[in-house]
C-alpha cells in the first residue's frame, strides 16, 4: 500500500474522532441532555476503531516475501494478502497454505510416536487383554501425520474403529488385530492381540445387551405359533412384565388447573395494570384540572359552577377527538351526582375516597375545609398546589426519561457487538487467526 495512502486512512481515523468529541462538547455547550454511558460508549468505540485503522494500516505496509508453513499435522491455512503489478493497482487475493510435509527422519519418529501411543491407549476403558468387554481404542490417524488401517481375524467381532460386536460374542474369543501405519513413504505394522469375553451382568448397559438377545431368542423361538413368550429372566433377574399405563385423564386434569391459575394470574396482572394506568391518567389531568378551577374561580364562578364548567369543556373537547382523561371523567361524574340531588360535602368526599388518589384526596380536604372557612383562601391554595403539581409532573417525566434512556442500553450493547464484529474481523483475518 502506499505510503500517501496509509497517511490518508490515518488522517480520517483521526478527523472522525475529532468530530466526534467536538459534537460532544457542543452538545454540553447547548445543555442538550444525553446519556453519559452511551457517550463513554461511542468514545470507546471511536478510540477502538481508530486503532484498528492504524494497526491494519502497519500491518498493510509490510512487504511479504514468503509465507509460513502451518507445521507438519497441523491444519492447512488460506491466508488473504494484497497484491499490485507493475502498472495494476492494489488488489486482495486468497493464498491457501498447505502443512509442511515431514522429513524422512520426522517421518520414522511420528511412527515411533504412534506405536508408542496406541500401545498406551489401544485397550480403552478395559484393564486386561485378556477380558475384554468394552470398545477398543483404534484411530484413523495419529500425530496428524501417520494414517492407520485395522484388520481383524476372526472377522467380524471388531470394527475398524475398535467398536465390539457385543452380540456376537458369546464365549471367550481370541482375536488379533493388525494396524498398518504410513507416513509418507513409511510404513510400520503393529501387531495386538486381545480376549473378547461375554459383557459381564454387573457391567453398565449390559442389561440393554442382554435383553435384547433374549427377545431376539424368543421372537425366533417357535414362530409358527400365535403367541411369543417372554422371556422370564434377563441378565440373571427375574423379571415381571405389565401394560404401559397412560395418564391422560391426570395431564388433562393438570392441565385445566394449569389454564385456570394462568387466567387468574393474567386477569389480577390485567387488573393491576387498568388501576396503574387509570393513575398515571389522573396524575396527568391534575395540574391542568386545577389550573381550570383556579381560573373560573377568579372569575366569580363557585366551585360548584367551576366544577360544571370544567366538565362541559372536557366534553366539547371530547367531541373534537381529545383522549379520555380518567381526572375529567371523574368530574363529570361530580357533577351528576350533585345534578341528581347529591349534597356538596358529600360530592367532595366522593371524589377523594372513590379515585384512591393522593393528589384528589389532598383536593378534596381543600374544598371541606373551603366549606367551613370560607371561599378567601381557596383559590390561593389551588395555585399552591397547581404549583406543586406541575413540579411533581416534571420530576416524574425527568424520571421517565432516565428509565427510557436505560432501557435502551442493552439494544446499543448489541449494537456495539456488531461494530466491534466488523472492525475486528479483517484485523483477526490478517493476523492468520
Amino acid at each position: 500500500m502506499d505510503k500517501l495512502q496509509v497517511r490518508g486512512n490515518n488522517l480520517i481515523a483521526i478527523m472522525i474522532f475529532g468530530i466526534t468529541v467536538a459534537v460532544i462538547f457542543g452538545l454540553k455547550r447547548a445543555n442538550i441532555r444525553y446519556p453519559r454511558k452511551v457517550l463513554l460508549i461511542v468514545l470507546a468505540l471511536e478510540v477502538f476503531g481508530a486503532w484498528i485503522n492504524l494497526h491494519g494500516s502497519f500491518e498493510q505496509q509490510r512487504m511479504i516475501q514468503a509465507l509460513h508453513r502451518p507445521s507438519p499435522g497441523e491444519r492447512n491455512r488460506t491466508l488473504e494478502v494484497e497484491l499490485k503489478r507493475d502498472t495494476g493497482k492494489w488488489q486482495k487475493t486468497k493464498i491457501r497454505v498447505s502443512a509442511r510435509q515431514p522429513t524422512k527422519e520426522e517421518a520414522i519418529k511420528a511412527l515411533e510416536v504412534a506405536e508408542q501411543q496406541i500401545q498406551r491407549e489401544y485397550l480403552g476403558k478395559n484393564s486386561d487383554p485378556k477380558k475384554v468387554y468394552q470398545n477398543l481404542l483404534l484411530r484413523s490417524e495419529y500425530q496428524g501425520v501417520v494414517k492407520a488401517g485395522w484388520t481383524t481375524v476372526p472377522y467380524g467381532c471388531i470394527s475398524g474403529d475398535g467398536q465390539i460386536r457385543k452380540d456376537a460374542v458369546s464365549e471367550a474369543t481370541d482375536v488379533v488385530i493388525r494396524g498398518v501405519l504410513r507416513c509418507r513413504d513409511e510404513e510400520r505394522t503393529v501387531h495386538l492381540r486381545v480376549t473378547l469375553v461375554p459383557l459381564p451382568y454387573n457391567s453398565p448397559n449390559a442389561f440393554g445387551v442382554y435383553m435384547k438377545k433374549a427377545f431376539e431368542r424368543a421372537d425366533q423361538t417357535e414362530p409358527e405359533e400365535k403367541g411369543m413368550k417372554l422371556p422370564k429372566t434377563v441378565a440373571g433377574q427375574r423379571i415381571q412384565y405389565r401394560s404401559p399405563h397412560r395418564n391422560e385423564g391426570g395431564n388433562l386434569a393438570l392441565l385445566g388447573l394449569a389454564s385456570l391459575l394462568a387466567t387468574v394470574y393474567l386477569e389480577r396482572r390485567k387488573e393491576k395494570e387498568k388501576k396503574k394506568k387509570r393513575q398515571e391518567s389522573l396524575n396527568r389531568d391534575y395540574p391542568m384540572l386545577l389550573s381550570q378551577l383556579g381560573l373560573f374561580l377568579g372569575a366569580g364562578f363557585s366551585v360548584t359552577a367551576a366544577f360544571t364548567e370544567v366538565g362541559k369543556l372536557y366534553s366539547a373537547r371530547q367531541k373534537r377527538g381529545q383522549p379520555r382523561g380518567e381526572g375529567y371523567e371523574a368530574i363529570l361524574t361530580l357533577s351528576r351526582k350533585w345534578k341528581d340531588g347529591c349534597s356538596e360535602r358529600d360530592g367532595y368526599m366522593w371524589l377523594g375516597e372513590e379515585l384512591e388518589n393522593r393528589n384528589f384526596r389532598k383536593l378534596s380536604l381543600l374544598l371541606l375545609q373551603n366549606m367551613t372557612k370560607g371561599d378567601r383562601e381557596l383559590r390561593d391554595q389551588l395555585a399552591q398546589e397547581e404549583h406543586m403539581a406541575f413540579d411533581e409532573r416534571r420530576i416524574r417525566a425527568k424520571v421517565e426519561g432516565e428509565e427510557a434512556s436505560t432501557k435502551l442500553l442493552l439494544p446499543m450493547m448489541g449494537l456495539l457487538s456488531v461494530v466491534l464484529l466488523v472492525l475486528m474481523f479483517p484485523a483477526l483475518q490478517q493476523l492468520g487467526i
